[in-house]
C-alpha cells in the first residue's frame, strides 16, 4: 500500500469502549474545519455532529457486544464522519451473524423509541428549523435531534443492501431456509435493485449523496452476487462461507 492510501486510511486510536479500541479517521478535522467555515449555527451543527457521532459508536458497540454474545472477538471500532466500522471475528454461522449485524440498529431503534417516548410527553419540542433560530430550549434540542437522528441510522441501515447492516440481516435470516449461496444471490440482487433506485432518484433530484450511496451499494452488492454465483460449496459444508469449505480445496 502507498503512503497517500495508508494517509487516507490513517485513523489513530482515541481510547477504548469495554476494552475496544476506538479509532478517529483525520476526515473529522475537514469535517470540523468545513463547520467552521460555512455554519452560521455554530453550536447546533456541533451538537448535530456529537449526537451522531455518539449515536454511531453506540451502533458499532452494539455489533461488538452482538459478536461477544455469539463467542467472538471484537478488535476494534474505526469512526468516520458519516458512519463506522465495527471489526469483528466470530463463527460464521447464519444465527452469529444476524446476532452481530442486528445487535447494532437495534441500539440505535432503543435510543429513537427512548427518545420519541421523552418528545411524547413534550408536544412543545419544536422543528429544526426552529432549533437552528434559538427558538427552544437546549434540552429539548438534545432530545428531538437524537430521536431524529437514530430514527434515521435505524431505517438507513436495515436496507437490504449491501454492505449495510439490512443487507446482512436479510441473508442471514434467508440462510435458514435458502443457504448461504441462494440466500446471498437473493440479497445481492436486491441491493442491485436498491442501487438503481437510488442512482436514478439521485439524477432526477441531482442529490449528489444519494447517486454516491447508489454507486456505493451498486458496487458492493454487486460483487457479493459474483462471488456468491462463482462459489461451489461441498455437499456437507454448504452453508459454510466461501473462505471456510470450497470444492477442491
Amino acid at each position: 500500500m502507498s503512503r497517500f492510501a495508508q494517509l487516507l486510511l490513517y485513523a489513530p486510536r482515541v481510547g477504548r469502549l469495554r476494552g475496544i479500541p476506538v479509532h478517529l479517521h483525520l476526515s473529522f478535522l475537514l469535517l470540523a474545519l468545513y463547520l467552521l467555515l460555512t455554519t452560521k449555527a455554530l453550536w447546533v451543527d456541533l451538537v448535530l455532529v456529537l449526537v451522531v457521532f455518539t449515536s454511531v459508536l453506540l451502533h458499532e458497540l452494539g455489533h461488538c457486544e452482538g459478536a461477544r454474545k455469539v463467542g467472538g472477538l471484537p478488535q476494534r471500532i474505526v469512526l468516520w464522519p458519516l458512519g463506522g466500522l465495527a471489526y469483528n471475528s466470530h463463527e460464521d454461522t447464519a444465527k452469529a451473524e444476524l446476532i452481530v449485524s442486528a445487535a447494532g440498529p437495534l441500539v440505535n431503534l432503543v435510543l429513537a423509541l427512548i427518545a420519541g417516548g421523552i418528545l411524547l410527553v413534550r408536544p412543545d419540542v419544536p422543528g429544526l428549523d426552529q432549533v437552528r433560530a434559538g427558538a427552544s430550549t437546549l434540552l429539548t434540542d438534545l432530545v428531538a435531534l437524537v430521536a431524529t437522528v437514530n430514527a434515521l441510522l435505524f431505517v438507513f441501515n436495515v436496507l437490504p443492501a449491501f454492505p449495510l447492516d439490512g443487507g446482512s440481516i436479510a441473508r442471514a435470516l434467508l440462510r435458514f431456509p435458502l443457504q448461504w449461496k441462494r440466500a446471498t444471490l437473493v440479497v445481492g440482487g436486491l441491493g442491485v435493485a436498491t442501487a438503481g433506485a437510488l442512482i436514478v432518484l439521485g439524477i432526477q433530484w441531482r442529490a449528489g449523496i444519494l447517486f454516491g450511496l447508489g454507486l456505493l451499494f451498486l458496487f458492493v452488492s454487486g460483487s457479493e452476487f459474483r462471488k456468491a454465483w462463482r462459489f461451489t460449496p461441498l455437499p456437507e459444508y454448504d452453508d459454510l462461507m466461501p473462505h471456510e469449505r470450497r470444492a477442491g480445496s
